[in-house]
């Protein structure tokens, strides 16, 4: 970083002098330091909360400026919200000196799909007609759009003209995660 001169005299009180020099040579060998938040886990509707990767501290031991090189990549998981978020800071300061730091952020959907409205359940005489199919509606903390299958089940009762008709929905999210209604 720098040289520094130091002259020093000395004189007697006769007049005479004698003078010596110090050299002190300034160096900087640390790197600089990057504060980047620990690995962890979150839930896909969670990602909207995260800090911005670039408002970070990063900074050096001899106060200068510092240049950043900051990456944010993506790697694919199992799903389409299931993945990680890898943010990647190279600082180097004014003598060269580099730091890397990097950070995974593992992205997750573990919560089941919720129904928040459904048919009702009914009771018709055996010559009525059954009522038709009618879908319930489901929601999910990250899918725009939950699939929803339906199977239907005959239970015996006592007597043949006498039986329940079980209509099963299930709700899908993009990762598999799914919820049951029964009519």
């Amino acid at each position: 970083m720098g040289v520094i001169q130091r002259t020093y005299t000395a004189t007697d009180d006769c007049g005479n002098e004698s003078e010596a020099v110090q050299y002190i040579t300034l160096l900087d060998n640390t790197p600089p330091v990057i504060e980047n938040p620990e690995d962890s886990t979150i839930e896909c509707d969670e990602v909207g909360e995260l800090i911005d990767p670039e408002s970070i501290d990063i900074y050096d031991n001899c106060g200068l400026e510092v240049d950043v090189v900051f990456t944010e990549t993506i790697e694919e998981g199992i799903c389409e919200d299931s993945y990680t978020i890898v943010w990647h800071w190279v600082a180097t300061d004014y003598c060269d000196n580099v730091s890397e730091a990097t950070t995974n952020i593992t992205v997750q959907d573990t919560t089941n799909p919720v129904f928040v409205e459904g048919p009702d359940d009914v009771t018709v005489e055996c010559s009525d007609e059954l009522p038709g199919v009618v879908y319930p509606i489901a929601t999910d903390n990250c899918d725009e759009d939950v699939v929803i299958e339906m199977t239907e089940e005959t239970l015996g009762g006592d007597c043949p003209q006498e039986y329940t008709l079980q209509r099963i929905y299930r709700a899908f999210d993009n990762c598999g995660n799914q919820a049951i209604y029964v009519q």
